[in-house]
C-alpha cells in the first residue's frame, strides 16, 4: 500500500509529529511504531520518502524516542549517501538531534556547527534559527553546566524567530529561557551559605 501511496507515510509521519507537539506522547510512538519498519524499508529517492523521514526524525526528536533514533539516523545517512537533498530540514540537523538521543554529544556538537553552516550558505534562516533551538534543548537534555552558552544560543534562536514571525517558536524559546534562568537562580540561591 505504501509503495502505491508513499504520501500516507508524509501523513502518518506529521500526525506522529502533530501527537509530539500535543504532548500525546503514547499516540505519536503507536504511529511512529507502524510507520518507521515501512520507511525504513522503502528505497531512499522514492518519491516523498525523504519527508516521511524529515516528519518522523522530527516526533522522534519532539517526544526524546531513544528507541527510534538509531533508525531514523541510518535512514538520514542512506539519504545522504544517495546524493538525495534535504527537504523540510537539513540532514545534518536530523542527525545532530539523532546523535544527541543517542548519547554521542562530541558527534553532535559537530554536527550542529555543520548544519549552521548548510543553513547559512543556503539561506534557510528559519531552520537556522530551529539549530540554534535545537542545539540549546540538547545540551540542557544531556546536562550541561555551561548555561551561559546555552542562554545565548536560546537568545540567538529567539531573535531569529521573532524577526521571522514565527510565534511558536518565539514561545519555546521564551519559555526555555525562563526555565533555565529560574533554575540557574535557584542553584546559586542552594549554593549560598544562609545566616542563623
Amino acid at each position: 500500500e505504501a509503495a502505491r501511496n508513499p504520501r500516507g507515510l508524509v501523513a502518518g509521519a506529521y500526525a506522529a509529529l502533530g501527537f509530539g507537539r500535543m504532548g500525546k506522547v503514547a499516540e505519536s510512538k503507536r504511529l511512529l511504531s507502524a510507520l518507521t519498519p515501512v520507511v525504513a524499508r522503502m528505497e531512499p529517492t522514492m518519491y516523498v520518502h525523504h519527508a516521511a523521514i524529515a516528519f518522523g526524525a522530527c516526533a522522534v526528536w519532539e517526544i526524546g524516542a531513544v528507541e527510534f533514533a538509531t533508525t531514523y539516523r541510518q535512514m538520514a545517512l542512506d539519504l545522504v549517501n544517495a546524493g538525495f537533498g534535504d527537504s523540510i530540514l537539513t540532514h545534518e540537523l536530523t542527525l545532530a538531534r539523532t546523535a544527541t538521543l543517542l548519547g554521542q554529544m562530541t558527534e553532535a556538537g559537530e554536527l550542529f556547527a555543520l548544519a549552521r553552516q548548510r543553513c547559512d550558505e543556503r539561506g534557510l534562516r528559519p531552520i537556522r534559527a530551529f539549530v540554534d533551538y535545537d542545539e540549546a534543548v540538547a545540551l540542557i537534555r544531556s546536562g550541561s553546566a555551561d548555561h551561559n552558552h546555552v542562554l545565548a544560543l536560546l537568545q540567538e534562536a529567539l531573535e531569529a524567530f521573532i524577526s521571522l514571525g514565527m510565534k511558536g517558536g518565539v514561545q519555546r524559546a521564551q519559555s526555555l529561557q525562563e526555565e533555565l534562568t529560574a533554575s540557574c537562580r535557584s542553584s546559586v540561591a542552594t549554593a549560598r551559605p544562609h545566616p542563623d
